[in-house]
Formats: C-alpha cells, sequence, structure tokens
C-alpha cells in the first residue's frame, strides 16, 4: 500500500513537471525567430522577452529602446522580443527613410493601437488611426497648421503670452528671485493656449493651475505605474487590450473629455460661430465623413470625433510644455547661451518696439538652434513605431520582414549616437547651424517623427515653445537652485520624456529688459492518528507502515478537499469581467473582503476604499468571500438606483435573522417589502416640520439640561479639557428619550443612567460587535448560523423589557402625546393581524423594532454630528467665530431666547453642519438588494436578480470631482451657488429616495440645537489630546472618531 501511495506521488510531479515544460516550450518557441534570419538579437528572458525592466518600471519605454539602440552598436538592425513576439529596431537613418518615406505604403499604420470597444477615444485618435481612416482625415486636418494659419492665431497666442507675463510679474522677482518649479508653470501656459487657439476656451491655468483642463492634463501624463502600464500595453502590447482595456488618455480623462469636448462641438455648431480653429474643422468633417463607409471600423461622430480633439489638446500641450521646461533647464546651466539668446531676443525686440511679432520670432535664428538642442536631447515622444502591412523585403538585404511585424525606431538612441552627434550629452546649439547640419543624415534627427505620418502640429508646437522663451528671457534670468538635478533624471514611468520631480531654477527680474503691451475563517488541524485505532495483533513494523500509508492517504484527502474548496470558493471571481465590469482583484475565501475580517477597517472604510479604487469608473465589482458585490460610483446611476427605478431596488440587503433576531430583522431600516411599504408612511408623520415645531419646547429641556451640566464644570478662565462625543451622546439620549418616548432619562446627571449604558453597547467598538454589524451588512446569510444581533444580545433584551413598558402604561393611561408611542399603539392596531405583511406582525418584538431603531439611530448619529462638528469648530476658529456671531446676532433679536424659528433660519449653521455630515457620515455607506434582472441605463450590463449593490457616500462625498480639496473643512461648499455645480447625488449623508433616513429633520435639529447651546457662551479649542487630523475607528459601527473628542472648553466673555 505505502508502494501504490509512492508511486500515485511519483505520478503526480511527473505530470506537473511535464506541464512546466510543456509551458516553457510553448513560450520560448519564437525566441530563435531573428537569429535563423541572420540578423543579431538580445537575448529574451522566457516569458517576459526582453520586456522584464518595462514591467518592472525600472525602465520607461523609451529608455528601453534607447538601450536596445545602444546595444546594437554598429548594427543596421536589432531584434528583440515583448514577451514572445518578435520585435525589430531599425538604427540606420537610410533604413529609418525607407520605412517612413519611401516606402511608407508598407508601413502606412502604427503598431500601436487601444482597443477598438473599450477606448474609441485611444482607438480611433489620429495618432493611432488605422488606414484607410487616417489617410482620409489627415488632408482635412492639415490647413490649420500652415503658417498663414498660425500667422492669423499670433495675436490670440500673443496675448496668452502676455498672461504669463503678469503671472511671473505677480511673484515678485526683483532682486536674488525665487526658486520656482517651471514644468508646471510651463504645462498651464501651454493648456491655456492651445486651448485658447484650437478650442476658443478662456481656461486661465496659470492663475488657477487646479482648474479641471490642467487637472486633467496632469492625469493624461501622470507618472505612475498605472499609467505606465497602460501606455506600455498600447504601445508594446496592443494584441493585450482588449483583456487588460487600458485606456489611452485614462479612465477620467477619457470620461472628461467625452463630456466637455462633445458639448463645445455642439455649441459651435448651434450657434453657427466660424472660428476657422480645430472645433469648425470638425464639424465640418463630421458631416463629411460620419457616414461613409469606405471608412470600414470608424464613423466621425460620437467619440471618433471627440477623439481627434483630445489627442490635439493631450499632445498640444505637453510636449510644448515639456520642451520650454528642458530648454530653460539648459539655459540656467549655460549662462553663455542664455546670454546670447537673451541678447538675440532684446535686439529683435529694439527693432519691433518692444513688440513681440509674428516674423520676430520666426526670425531667430540662435532660438531656433536652441529648441532643436533641446528636442535633440530631450525629444518628447522618444520613438517610433510602425507594423509591417505586407512582407517587405529590406533594400540591399535578404532580409524580409514578414507581414504583422512591429518596427520600432529610437529617436533618442539617434539623437544620442556620436557618430551624428559627437560629444551627444554635451547642450550644443551649434551643432544646428546650417553648415553642421549638412554633414549628417536628415533621418539622424526626428523630434517629430518623419513622412506622411510626421506630428502635424510640428510648427504650432515650436511656435508655442518659443512664444514662451521669448516671454520670459525678455525680462528674467535663470539660474540653478539648490533643488536643481545635475544631470536632470528622466521619469522612468513616465508616458512622454519629462523631468523626475519636476523641474526647479531661480528666476529674478533682470535689470535691463524690454516691457511690451500685447494687443491682444481558521482551518483545522488534521490528526494523523484520526484513522488508528488500538489493535495489539500487529507487530511494531506493520504497524508503523500501517501508520505512514494512512497518514499519506490523509493528507492526500485533506490535500483534495483543500484543492475543492479553493476551486468552490474561487468559481466564481471571474463574474464581473465576464460582463465587462473592471473589478478589485480577489483573494481565494475572502474576496476583497480580509481587512474587515481582521478589524483593521470597519465597512465604511472599507468600501470608501473600494470606491478610490475605482477612479473615473461608474460601477466597480468586488467580492465578499465568495459572492460578487457592484460598487455604484456614478452620482446619476445612484438617483436611479435610489428614486427613478426604485421598483428594482426597495429592499436594503442587509438583513439579520428572521427567527433569531427579531429587533434586528423587523425594525424600519432593516424590514423588507411589502412590510416596510405599509409601515413607513405610519411613521412619517412623527417627523414632519409641524411635528418638529410642537416638540420643540421638550427639546429646549435637553438643551437646558446640557447648559446646567456645563455650567457645573466651571470653565471660567482657561477652561477645561473635556471629551466631547460622550457629553454629545448624552445630550441626544435625553433628548430622543423625551421627545419619542415622553421619558426623562437624565443622562446628563447620570451618565451610567440605564438607557445610556446600553446605548454605549449598540455601539460598542469591539470586535465582537464589528462582526455582528459586518454578518449583517455584508453576510447576512451567515446570520441564521452565527446569529448576530443588530443591537447586540443585552441591549436587545433591555430594550425589549423597557418599551414593552413603556407602552403598556401608554396604554393603561390613556394619554396621548402624539409622539412615537402613540403611533406605534395606532399600527398595532391597525397591523396586528394583516396577513399581506407576509412576515411581520406589529405586535410584540415587530413593534418593538420600530421604538428600538429610533432610539438607537436617534441618539448615536446626532451625537456623532455634534461631536465632529465641535472638534472642526476648535481646529478652525475662523469658522467658529463667524457661526458664533451668526447665533449671538440671532439670539439679540429674541431676546436670548432659543425658539424654533431661530434654529431653522440660520443659515452658516446649516452649512456647518452640511459640511460635518461630508467629512463624516454618521453612516457612510448604503446598500441594496436588486428585486429583479436590471438593465443599467445608457449601457448593455444586466444587473442579475439577487446582486447587492453598494454606494460609499464617504467616497462621494471626498470625491475632488465633487468636492474639489476634500479634506478641508470648508463650510461654504454649501452655499446655493455652489451645490448647484454638481450632482444632487453626489452628497447623501442621510440617503436619498424613499429609504432616506425617516428621522433626518429631527436628527439635524437635535445637533443644531446642542452646537448653539455651546457655543453661544462658550468657545472651545484643540488641547493636547486633541487628535488632528482625526482618527476614526476601524471597528465603529458607524463613523466615530478613535478614542473620543477631547476638546478644551471655556466660557467667554460675552455670551447672550
Amino acid at each position: 500500500m505505502a508502494l501504490l501511495t509512492l508511486l500515485r506521488s511519483l505520478c503526480g510531479i511527473f505530470i506537473f513537471s511535464s506541464l512546466l515544460v510543456a509551458a516553457y516550450l510553448f513560450v520560448i518557441r519564437k525566441y530563435n525567430y531573428w537569429s535563423k534570419r541572420g540578423i543579431i538579437q538580445l537575448k529574451p528572458t522566457p516569458v517576459v522577452g526582453n520586456f522584464m525592466d518595462c514591467i518592472l518600471s525600472k525602465k520607461s519605454g523609451a529608455q528601453f529602446l534607447s538601450d536596445a539602440y545602444n546595444y546594437g552598436k554598429d548594427l543596421p538592425l536589432l531584434g528583440f522580443y515583448i514577451f514572445h513576439k518578435p520585435c525589430l529596431l531599425v538604427r540606420d537613418p537610410e533604413l529609418a527613410k525607407h520605412i517612413l518615406v519611401k516606402d511608407f505604403e508598407y508601413f502606412a499604420d502604427r503598431y500601436a493601437t487601444a482597443d477598438e470597444k473599450n477606448d474609441r477615444l485611444g482607438y480611433a485618435n489620429m495618432i493611432l488611426m488605422k488606414n484607410p481612416a487616417w489617410k482620409s482625415l489627415r488632408p482635412k486636418m492639415t490647413p490649420i497648421f500652415t503658417p498663414g494659419k498660425l500667422k492669423k492665431m499670433f495675436m490670440l497666442m500673443a496675448m496668452i503670452a502676455d498672461d504669463l507675463g503678469k503671472y511671473l510679474d505677480s511673484l515678485h522677482l526683483e532682486g536674488d528671485g525665487k526658486a520656482i518649479e517651471f514644468k508646471d508653470i510651463c504645462a498651464s501656459f501651454a493648456t491655456d493656449m492651445i486651448s485658447g487657439i484650437a478650442f476658443g476656451l478662456k481656461l486661465n491655468s496659470l492663475e488657477n493651475p487646479k482648474t479641471p483642463f490642467r487637472e486633467c492634463g496632469r492625469r493624461i501624463f501622470d507618472a505612475n505605474y498605472q499609467r505606465n502600464m497602460e501606455f506600455l500595453t498600447i504601445t508594446f502590447m496592443p494584441q493585450l487590450s482588449k483583456y487588460l482595456k487600458p485606456k489611452f488618455f485614462g479612465k477620467i480623462a477619457t470620461k472628461f473629455f467625452q463630456s466637455v469636448f462633445w458639448d463645445v462641438i455642439e455649441q459651435r455648431v448651434v450657434s453657427g460661430q466660424k472660428r476657422h480653429d480645430l472645433i469648425d474643422v470638425l464639424a465640418e468633417i463630421r458631416e463629411t465623413y460620419k457616414s461613409d463607409e469606405r471608412l470600414k471600423n470608424y464613423n466621425f461622430e460620437g467619440d471618433d470625433l471627440v477623439a481627434q480633439a483630445a489627442i490635439f489638446f493631450a499632445a498640444g500641450f505637453e510636449t510644448s510644455a515639456a520642451t520650454m521646461s528642458f530648454t530653460l533647464y539648459e539655459l540656467a546651466r549655460n549662462s553663455d547661451v542664455q546670454q546670447t539668446l537673451r541678447k538675440e531676443i532684446l535686439d529683435a525686440l529694439e527693432k519691433t518696439d518692444g513688440e513681440i511679432t509674428y516674423d520676430m520670432i520666426t526670425t531667430l535664428p540662435y532660438l531656433d538652434m536652441i529648441l532643436f538642442e533641446t528636442l535633440r536631447k530631450y525629444p518628447s515622444v522618444p520613438n517610433l513605431n510602425r507594423v509591417t502591412l505586407a512582407d517587405y523585403k529590406v533594400p540591399n538585404s535578404d532580409l524580409v520582414i514578414e507581414k504583422g511585424t512591429p518596427i520600432f525606431i529610437s529617436i533618442m538612441g539617434l539623437h544620442y549616437d556620436s557618430r551624428y552627434f559627437p560629444n551627444p550629452e554635451k547642450y550644443d546649439p551649434l551643432r544646428f547651424t546650417e553648415e553642421v547640419k549638412s554633414t549628417r543624415p536628415s533621418f539622424a534627427y526626428l523630434p517629430f517623427g518623419a513622412g506622411p505620418r510626421i506630428c502635424l502640429g510640428m510648427r504650432l508646437g515650436l511656435m508655442q515653445a518659443k512664444l514662451g522663451i521669448v516671454q520670459i528671457l525678455k525680462d528674467y534670468e535663470i539660474s540653478p537652485c539648490e533643488k536643481t538635478k545635475i544631470p536632470i533624471v528622466t521619469d522612468p514611468n513616465a508616458v512622454i520624456s519629462t523631468a523626475l520631480g519636476g523641474v526647479h531654477l531661480n528666476i529674478r527680474k533682470t535689470t535691463a529688459s524690454i516691457h511690451f503691451t500685447s494687443e491682444s475563517a481558521k482551518l483545522t488541524k488534521y490528526n494523523r492518528h484520526f484513522f488508528l485505532g488500538r489493535n495489539e495483533s500487529l507487530d511494531s513494523s506493520k504497524m508503523a507502515l500501517l501508520s505512514l500509508y494512512w497518514s499519506l492517504d490523509g493528507i492526500l484527502i485533506l490535500s483534495t478537499l483543500m484543492i475543492a474548496a479553493y476551486l468552490y470558493m474561487t468559481r466564481k471571481f471571474n463574474h464581473w469581467p465576464k460582463r465587462g465590469i473592471t473589478q478589485l482583484a480577489p483573494t481565494p475565501f475572502v474576496g476583497n473582503f480580509m481587512d474587515c475580517l481582521l478589524s483593521r477597517k470597519s465597512g465604511s472604510l472599507f468600501i470608501k476604499d473600494v470606491y478610490d479604487c475605482g477612479e473615473g469608473l461608474p460601477l466597480l465589482g468586488f467580492y465578499v468571500f465568495d459572492k460578487p458585490y457592484l460598487l455604484v460610483r456614478d452620482p446619476e446611476l445612484v438617483k436611479y438606483i435610489l428614486v427613478k427605478d426604485f421598483d428594482y431596488f426597495p429592499d436594503k440587503y442587509a438583513t439579520a435573522d428572521e427567527k433569531d433576531d427579531r429587533f434586528g430583522y423587523a425594525n424600519v431600516v432593516l424590514m423588507k417589502n411589502p412590510g416596510w411599504k405599509s409601515l413607513r408612511p405610519k411613521m412619517t408623520p412623527s417627523f414632519t416640520p409641524g411635528k418638529l415645531k410642537k416638540m420643540f419646547d421638550i427639546m429646549l429641556v435637553a438643551a437646558d439640561d446640557l447648559g446646567k451640566h456645563l455650567d457645573s464644570l466651571h470653565l471660567e478662565g482657561d477652561g477645561k479639557v473635556v471629551e466631547f462625543k460622550d457629553i454629545c451622546a448624552n445630550f441626544t439620549t435625553d433628548m430622543i428619550g423625551g421627545t419619542a418616548f415622553g421619558l426623562k432619562l437624565g443622562s446628563l446627571e447620570n451618565p451610567k443612567a440605564p438607557f445610556r449604558e446600553y446605548g454605549r453597547k449598540i455601539f460598542h467598538s469591539s470586535f465582537h460587535r464589528n462582526m455582528e454589524s459586518l454578518i449583517i451588512s455584508f453576510s447576512p446569510q451567515l446570520a441564521k448560523y452565527l446569529k448576530p444581533k443588530f443591537f447586540g444580545e443585552k441591549a436587545t433584551n433591555f430594550l425589549r423589557s423597557v418599551f414593552w413598558d413603556v407602552i403598556e402604561q401608554r396604554v393603561a393611561s390613556g394619554q396621548k402625546r402624539n409622539d412615537l408611542i402613540d403611533v406605534l399603539i395606532e399600527i398595532r392596531k391597525t397591523y396586528k393581524n394583516d396577513e399581506n405583511l407576509k412576515d411581520y406582525k406589529f405586535d410584540g418584538d415587530d413593534l418593538l423594532a420600530q421604538a428600538a431603531i429610533l432610539f438607537a439611530a436617534g441618539f448615536e448619529t446626532s451625537s456623532t454630528t455634534m461631536s465632529f462638528t465641535l472638534h472642526e469648530l476648535a481646529v478652525n476658529p475662523d469658522v467658529q467665530k463667524t457661526l458664533r456671531a451668526e447665533i449671538q446676532d440671532a439670539l439679540e433679536k429674541t431676546d436670548g431666547k432659543i425658539t424654533y424659528d431661530m434654529i431653522t433660519t440660520l443659515p452658516y449653521l446649516d452649512m456647518v453642519i452640511s459640511e460635518s455630515l461630508r467629512k463624516y457620515p454618521a453612516v457612510a455607506y448604503m446598500d441594496r438588494l436588486t428585486l429583479a434582472d436590471y438593465k443599467v441605463p445608457n449601457s448593455d450590463l444586466v444587473i442579475e436578480k439577487g446582486t447587492p449593490i453598494f454606494i460609499s457616500i464617504m467616497g462621494l462625498h471626498y470625491d475632488s470631482r465633487y468636492f474639489p480639496d476634500p479634506e478641508k473643512y470648508d463650510p461654504l461648499r454649501f452655499t446655493e451657488e455652489v451645490k448647484s455645480t454638481r450632482p444632487s447625488f453626489a452628497y447623501l449623508p442621510f440617503g436619498g429616495g424613499p429609504r432616506g433616513c425617516i428621522g433626518m429633520r429631527l436628527g439635524l435639529m437635535q445637533s443644531k440645537l446642542g452646537v448653539v447651546q455651546i457655543l453661544k457662551d462658550y468657545e472651545i479649542s484643540p488641547c493636547e489630546k486633541t487628535k488632528t487630523p482625526i482618527v476614526l475607528d476601524p471597528k465603529g459601527i458607524i463613523t466615530t472618531a478613535l478614542g473620543g473628542v477631547h476638546l478644551n472648553i471655556r466660557k467667554t466673555t460675552v455670551a447672550v
């Protein structure tokens, strides 16, 4: 038997090894492709070919090709491999000329491409566009860039250059000047320039570097691993694009362009205005080509049209900005070159009375040479790529390049080849005198490419860079500073050539200049003795052999079970990719839920992190254990789910066990339909404005008790350090007890009163309570096995006893207070035996559940809002001062009395509370259950019945698209004017739609009243225990401050 087990093991090892060998042979099968054709090649590494350094972000694609060029010294051609695909690098300028010009028809398309369906802006733009569409479109775009056209738009360009001058003047650079980062300044200048002349837009990026266009531009060329991988996939591995779905412009920028540029085009068409710019050309192209069947996969409408505007914007600003910043860097390092150029500029300006003109800019030969040398050392796009469209015989060679072969030309390699540019590391503009240029091959210098697919905006790009350089150098001198990197280091993650860490230089105003004004779960350990029984008849040797067999067999069984469990738990992990939805990469058995299980993150922070991972996406898939979940990020789609298509999502996903926890199962927050639909309208009247006004006097009693409690602390002078989280909870416990249940709880006087103690237990921050909440919210299918309690075991028993006594006493007395208890008594009478309610019977626990949820939600959410507000007022004294002034002004009008009308007419208080709820939403996410298959609007996606839907309230509230600089506490985000600029469903502190928080008005009133009661007499400020920034509790059931909210509070000298 032992022998059989051994043979079985050896057989498994043999099969596994055979599979490994087969995989290895498959991967390396093409690695002698170039050697067989007599072409020297780089030695490939199995699986990755020669591309390892790029995959690891050790090198950019440009640096990789430059290194390959240098490796092939004196060779006309060099073979290399991207994974297992053979690619060819052309090093000979003459052969480059054949490929780019003479034999262009064999190489008319670029090898790089984006996915046709997933990224139309990448696939259809003129740079990556395939033929015959490219051949049709290019001639229509060319007239925009003629010298005559540039001359006509020069006045506008000069006005934007004047803005650059004004910006520099505003920095006060006299004397020794200042150290400035020029990469961003140049990009802002070029963004304004390209947007003005091509699209007729006035952006003012120099004055406001965070304008949407500038921010979007940064994202396109953001030097990070993701953008680098997207660009490497499109350029070197386009066959993977349909699987990896990279975006040529990045996800966020793509969405931005689709919205903005289409609006610009449509507005131009509607207005009938003609500016003879890119927008006019695109409008004409749409009419000419939108139904042209000869263009195969292109339809110049929608994304195919917007793609041209997008590529023009992206390429138009970043390349010019990079050239400008690198030029300034070299001028700072080479003061003699800078001095010569300044003299040329000043001499030319003297002839034009200080005015920068088109003719003056185009007749500065030394400036031309400087820019050419900058483009030699720092070509913006450092390589070219083509795909062979038909078998091509290399001139003067026996080599035939097969159809489909990727061809690469390293522009940077050619530019640093000492055969063409001696001492290539040296910055020497004199390389570009006519005499020196004539001594080298014309195709050794290719900063804009060459041939029919040469850069269309070459003249415009040069003009922008020239104008920016002239504008700076005529009035300013630049020099290195402490942050200047010498030599400059290029970023290995950058999409184009860019300086790592920016270009930091000193700039100062010169004494002699010409001024001008332009015109313009754990596994159980296996016991190897489990199967063994004692048998005295067996001798020790037989027993040992049998034990070995049984142990090996047990291991085999356990391994099989583990593999089966693994396969079962991962069977759904491609659910979202199969439906075209991006997902978080799941971990076997736990999905994406590990951090929550380990209490590293609360459910709220987990969902927010999921939101943040889906930047630019409307939807993102994730997994809790093996179950697929969907996160909705788009406010418009949120609106559909919560309101417009509510019938598909009327129930929450979260639920407690129907039998074991009726308080959790039957309360109005978690209740399913039809019970919820019947109950909600009966409870709503308890929370109308009129109802609140009637109970305001009861609320004032609790507020007065808060004032008395603070007075008892003797806070005169420097005041005292107080923990406000607990004080606010005592206050709101008393208030909800009085207004909803007619109870005088006295929590402020006795913080250990029973209601207060059990309130603490409900929201106690512990591993056990966190797990109960996570199970109910994220894995409710486990509730019947693990039996969590929504309110906790002890609090459930307490609330059951107390509230039933309150109801029975109210019935017996016949008293009417028109509060929640009266409503519950009426509900019991009406629905007690209603068979239409299926699982619900509004008596006993089902009735008490409503009292329990109002108590729990009513005190804790309001108290956290209060305590977070007080924290922010303490760390933002200007906000506190403004709010106190508003409160005291209002109190003067009411003779110092707090009234309902006074509280409801404090606009700045409303904004303060709204901003607190943005930064610290008490319930930071929403969940819904899909009750029927639902087709997502404007999409092919069908969300299947039973799919859990999550919405991250905190994620939306911290999205900089809706709330710029989201970490900042700024109540002015909630002026009517600012609110109108963002989607209404980007702000959801109380949820939205029919299931929006029923106690919203009461909660806000409690928080406002508490804040007013404190601020009218007291000043709060940070203390040594104050955590700045505040830290959220990873075990908190709702959003809560870890360790409490400690602040100093003192009596003010002026109070009403």
